[in-house]
């Protein structure tokens, strides 16, 4: 009677929580630092080519893109190169871009904006006018 008391206990304090042998003693994936070295390596008329240093335990990247600096950004790339090409982007315009890393633990922070300004067409000339068009 005893034998079966103690088997019972021992079942009973291994259905607790906590007990579970399931994480096989791995701790939990954490999300991956930041990608540093976010640049625009090659600019074009409506394109802009941007790069970024890879993120050792980063299983993929996003990329966001705003039209200002502290403005609000949309994913435009996600994926696991660490580079994308964006077109069909207006001609002679700055955009600003982050870029994050993830992994199965999350995304991380986004690195600082990083500027890029597409490129003016021949013959054409951009001025100050007040509705900050282009002149030709």
């Amino acid at each position: 009677m005893k034998a079966i008391l103690i088997i019972s206990s021992i079942l009973l304090i291994c259905l607790l929580p906590g007990c579970s042998d399931d994480d096989n003693g791995t701790a939990p994936v954490k999300k991956p630092a930041a990608p540093l070295g976010l640049s625009v390596d090659d600019t074009g008329l409506t394109s802009l080519t941007l790069s970024w240093d890879t993120v050792d335990d980063a299983t993929g990247y996003k990329l966001y893109r705003s039209t200002s600096e502290d403005g609000s950004y949309s994913e435009v790339y996600s994926g696991a190169a660490a580079g994308f090409l964006d077109s069909g982007l207006a001609y002679a315009a700055t955009y600003y871009y982050q870029v994050t890393a993830r992994n199965s633990g999350g995304e991380s922070a986004p690195g600082d904006p990083v500027p890029g300004t597409t490129d003016i067409p021949a013959g054409f000339t951009v001025t100050g006018s007040p509705g900050g068009g282009m002149d030709h």
